[in-house]
C-alpha cells in the first residue's frame, strides 16, 4: 500500500507540465536619460559627482558641511549616522 501511494506521487509529479518550472520573461523596458538636464538637476548631478570624488579623496571636512547632522547612511554593514559616515570615509587606504 505505502509502495504504491508513493508511485502514485512520483507518477502524478512527473505528469505535470515542465512550463509551470519556467522563470518569468525578463523586463523589455529600458532606461532612458536626458540628453540636456535644467539647471537645478545639473547642480545636483555635479554636486552628486563632488560627492563622490570626496568620499574617494577622503574629504571629510567637505563631507561633513554636505551631510546634514541627522541624517542616516544605510550600507550593507548597516545603518548609521553622520559621525561614524565619517569616521569611515577617514579610513587607511
Amino acid at each position: 500500500m505505502r509502495t504504491l501511494a508513493i508511485s502514485l506521487i512520483l507518477a502524478s509529479l512527473a505528469a505535470q507540465p515542465a512550463s509551470a518550472q519556467q522563470p518569468p520573461a525578463p523586463p523589455t523596458e529600458t532606461i532612458k536619460t536626458a540628453a540636456t538636464h535644467s539647471a537645478t538637476e545639473q547642480a545636483l548631478i555635479d554636486l552628486a559627482k563632488s560627492k563622490w570624488d570626496w568620499m574617494a579623496d577622503k574629504k571629510v571636512d567637505s563631507l561633513a558641511t554636505l551631510f546634514d547632522d541627522k541624517a542616516m547612511f544605510t550600507h550593507m554593514g548597516g545603518t548609521w549616522g553622520k559621525s561614524r559616515e565619517l569616521a569611515t570615509n577617514v579610513g587607511s587606504d
